[in-house]
Protein backbone atom coordinates (compact mmCIF):
# COMPACT_ATOMS: atom_id res chain seq x y z
CA UNK A 1 0.00 0.00 0.00
CA UNK A 2 1.12 3.20 -1.18
CA UNK A 3 1.96 6.09 1.45
CA UNK A 4 0.55 9.61 0.48
CA UNK A 5 3.11 12.27 0.62
CA UNK A 6 2.26 15.80 1.88
CA UNK A 7 1.60 18.01 -1.28
CA UNK A 8 4.32 20.18 -1.63
CA UNK A 9 2.82 24.08 -0.52
CA UNK A 10 5.14 25.89 -3.48
CA UNK A 11 3.41 23.39 -5.98
CA UNK A 12 0.11 23.53 -4.83
CA UNK A 13 0.64 27.56 -5.14
CA UNK A 14 1.91 27.33 -8.73
CA UNK A 15 -1.24 25.74 -9.71
CA UNK A 16 -4.15 27.69 -7.81
CA UNK A 17 -2.57 30.68 -9.50
CA UNK A 18 -2.35 28.95 -13.00
CA UNK A 19 -5.61 28.04 -12.23
CA UNK A 20 -7.15 31.18 -11.20
CA UNK A 21 -5.31 32.74 -14.13
CA UNK A 22 -6.81 30.61 -17.03
CA UNK A 23 -10.25 30.72 -15.15
CA UNK A 24 -10.05 34.71 -15.72
CA UNK A 25 -9.28 34.25 -19.32
CA UNK A 26 -11.65 31.96 -20.05
CA UNK A 27 -14.72 34.57 -18.16
CA UNK A 28 -13.22 37.04 -20.89
CA UNK A 29 -13.45 35.00 -23.75
CA UNK A 30 -17.19 33.88 -22.46
CA UNK A 31 -18.00 37.76 -22.30
CA UNK A 32 -16.43 37.94 -25.98
CA UNK A 33 -19.44 35.04 -26.95
CA UNK A 34 -22.21 36.68 -25.26
CA UNK A 35 -20.92 40.23 -26.86
CA UNK A 36 -20.90 38.43 -30.34
CA UNK A 37 -24.21 37.25 -29.68
CA UNK A 38 -25.84 40.49 -28.51
CA UNK A 39 -24.38 42.21 -31.71
CA UNK A 40 -26.48 40.10 -33.90
CA UNK A 41 -29.46 39.88 -32.32
CA UNK A 42 -28.98 43.81 -31.99
CA UNK A 43 -28.29 44.66 -35.35
CA UNK A 44 -31.58 42.16 -37.70
CA UNK A 45 -31.43 43.57 -41.32
CA UNK A 46 -34.79 42.43 -42.77
CA UNK A 47 -38.03 43.60 -44.69
CA UNK A 48 -38.65 45.17 -41.19
CA UNK A 49 -37.31 48.71 -42.09
CA UNK A 50 -38.00 52.03 -40.48
CA UNK A 51 -40.00 53.44 -43.81
CA UNK A 52 -41.88 49.54 -43.77
CA UNK A 53 -42.61 50.10 -39.80
CA UNK A 54 -43.70 53.52 -40.20
CA UNK A 55 -46.46 52.28 -42.40
CA UNK A 56 -47.58 49.79 -40.65
CA UNK A 57 -48.01 51.94 -37.79
CA UNK A 58 -44.84 51.63 -35.87
CA UNK A 59 -46.12 47.46 -34.47
CA UNK A 60 -43.46 47.42 -31.55
CA UNK A 61 -45.78 50.02 -29.67
CA UNK A 62 -48.06 47.01 -29.66
CA UNK A 63 -46.82 43.40 -30.44
CA UNK A 64 -43.43 41.97 -31.23
CA UNK A 65 -43.24 41.43 -35.01
CA UNK A 66 -40.23 38.34 -34.04
CA UNK A 67 -40.62 35.72 -31.94
CA UNK A 68 -37.37 36.43 -29.85
CA UNK A 69 -36.61 40.27 -28.42
CA UNK A 70 -34.51 41.37 -31.54
CA UNK A 71 -33.46 44.68 -32.14
CA UNK A 72 -33.37 46.31 -35.99
CA UNK A 73 -30.67 47.64 -37.39
CA UNK A 74 -31.45 51.60 -38.29
CA UNK A 75 -28.32 53.17 -38.03
CA UNK A 76 -26.16 50.62 -36.32
CA UNK A 77 -25.34 52.72 -33.12
CA UNK A 78 -26.39 50.47 -30.89
CA UNK A 79 -24.76 47.34 -32.23
CA UNK A 80 -21.27 48.93 -32.96
CA UNK A 81 -21.55 50.23 -28.58
CA UNK A 82 -22.22 46.64 -27.57
CA UNK A 83 -19.08 46.83 -25.31
CA UNK A 84 -17.12 44.66 -22.41
CA UNK A 85 -17.08 46.72 -18.94
CA UNK A 86 -14.44 45.53 -16.71
CA UNK A 87 -13.94 46.11 -13.33
CA UNK A 88 -11.81 44.28 -10.46
CA UNK A 89 -14.72 41.86 -9.55
CA UNK A 90 -16.99 42.00 -12.87
CA UNK A 91 -17.09 41.97 -16.08
CA UNK A 92 -20.32 42.52 -18.07
CA UNK A 93 -21.69 42.50 -21.24
CA UNK A 94 -23.80 46.33 -21.93
CA UNK A 95 -24.04 49.30 -23.76
CA UNK A 96 -22.88 53.05 -22.43
CA UNK A 97 -26.27 54.87 -22.03
CA UNK A 98 -23.87 57.72 -22.67
CA UNK A 99 -23.12 56.51 -25.98
CA UNK A 100 -26.92 54.86 -27.00
CA UNK A 101 -29.21 56.82 -24.93
CA UNK A 102 -32.27 55.29 -26.50
CA UNK A 103 -31.08 51.96 -25.15
CA UNK A 104 -32.97 51.72 -21.94
CA UNK A 105 -36.11 52.29 -24.13
CA UNK A 106 -35.29 49.72 -26.04
CA UNK A 107 -34.46 46.94 -23.52
CA UNK A 108 -37.54 48.21 -20.77
CA UNK A 109 -39.88 49.44 -23.57
CA UNK A 110 -42.04 52.83 -22.92
CA UNK A 111 -45.55 52.42 -22.52
CA UNK A 112 -48.13 52.92 -25.24
CA UNK A 113 -44.83 53.63 -27.49
CA UNK A 114 -42.52 50.90 -27.05
CA UNK A 115 -42.98 47.21 -26.22
CA UNK A 116 -39.52 46.00 -24.26
CA UNK A 117 -37.39 44.02 -26.29
CA UNK A 118 -34.24 43.16 -23.78
CA UNK A 119 -31.97 41.66 -26.54
CA UNK A 120 -28.92 41.38 -23.53
CA UNK A 121 -30.40 39.44 -21.53
CA UNK A 122 -31.71 37.17 -24.49
CA UNK A 123 -28.33 36.82 -25.68
CA UNK A 124 -26.93 35.47 -22.33
CA UNK A 125 -29.35 32.86 -22.32
CA UNK A 126 -29.27 32.40 -26.02
CA UNK A 127 -25.62 31.99 -25.95
CA UNK A 128 -25.84 29.28 -22.70
CA UNK A 129 -24.57 26.28 -24.78
CA UNK A 130 -21.63 27.81 -26.00
CA UNK A 131 -20.40 29.49 -22.52
CA UNK A 132 -20.90 25.93 -21.06
CA UNK A 133 -19.06 24.94 -23.53
CA UNK A 134 -15.94 26.92 -23.20
CA UNK A 135 -15.70 26.80 -19.96
CA UNK A 136 -15.87 23.42 -19.41
CA UNK A 137 -12.96 23.04 -22.23
CA UNK A 138 -11.14 25.84 -20.78
CA UNK A 139 -11.16 24.73 -17.16
CA UNK A 140 -10.08 20.83 -18.21
CA UNK A 141 -7.24 22.46 -19.84
CA UNK A 142 -6.32 24.49 -17.01
CA UNK A 143 -6.71 21.75 -14.64
CA UNK A 144 -4.40 18.85 -17.16
CA UNK A 145 -1.49 22.33 -17.94
CA UNK A 146 -1.27 23.37 -14.27
CA UNK A 147 1.88 23.89 -12.86
CA UNK A 148 3.48 22.64 -16.06
CA UNK A 149 7.19 23.67 -16.82
CA UNK A 150 6.75 26.57 -14.27
CA UNK A 151 7.72 24.26 -10.99
CA UNK A 152 9.46 20.97 -10.97
CA UNK A 153 10.71 19.04 -8.30
CA UNK A 154 13.99 18.46 -7.22
CA UNK A 155 14.86 14.77 -7.30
Amino acid sequence: MAKNKPIDSKFLKTVTVDIVAKYQRTVERMAKIVKTEAKNNASIEDQHTPEWLKKQGHPYKDTNIHKHPLVHKVSGNLSENIEIFKNKKNIEVGVDTAKVPYVEAVIFGIPGRLIPRDFLAYSLVNADKKLRQRFVRDMKKAVKDAGKNKYKKKK
